[in-house]
């Protein structure tokens, strides 16, 4: 197949010009990310995404050239979101830490954690629809602060003062188990 022929038989979305690009390009972009995660499993995982977003964008590609520059562009941007997402769960996880004591040791342990769990759960709920909004864009999705406020269309600092407001109410939610 002329390679011309090729890139608009990949456009097309047809199989075996994918599976061309794929076997050209798989182990750049593999190996690219490894380079940055240092985990071969997420490595894996972060490159099929890459060549997911290949394909769902295909139609827009302007020739073969930019392919590979566009799955790199596409592999550290799936990274960052990766980042910024492990870094929410921690900050969560400090956030909330003074529900997580000395109630997860003993026998107790799974029943603890799911009563804790369910209780969060609920206090969350009872958050008011934009502060639950905030707070689980900032937590659970990882967006930064800035992103949230765009989104919203709201003041970057409205959204800080939501997240401080949320934190306390949640604390008081959620009393120390006894």
């Amino acid at each position: 197949m002329m390679k011309n022929d090729r890139f608009k038989a990949f456009q097309e979305g047809r199989k075996e010009a994918f599976e061309f690009y794929f076997t050209e390009f798989e182990r750049s972009v593999f190996h690219f990310i490894l380079r940055s995660c240092k985990d071969r499993d997420l490595a894996s995982e972060f490159t099929q995404k890459a060549f997911i977003k290949l394909f769902e964008n295909r139609a827009k590609m302007n020739d073969e050239a930019h392919l590979l520059r566009f799955l790199l562009f596409v592999a550290r941007n799936i990274f960052r979101q990766y980042l910024r997402a492990a870094k929410a769960e921690r900050g969560a996880a400090i956030e909330l830490s003074h529900i997580s004591d000395a109630r997860f040791e003993g026998d107790d342990t799974e029943m603890d954690r799911d009563d804790i769990l369910r209780r969060l759960g609920g206090a969350v709920k009872r958050l008011s629809p934009q502060r639950r909004m905030v707070v689980e864009m900032y937590f659970f999705q990882g967006l930064k602060v800035r992103e949230i406020a765009r989104e919203l269309a709201i003041a970057e600092q409205t959204v800080r003062n939501t997240l401080r407001t949320s934190l306390i109410l949640l604390r008081k939610e959620m009393p120390p188990l006894s």
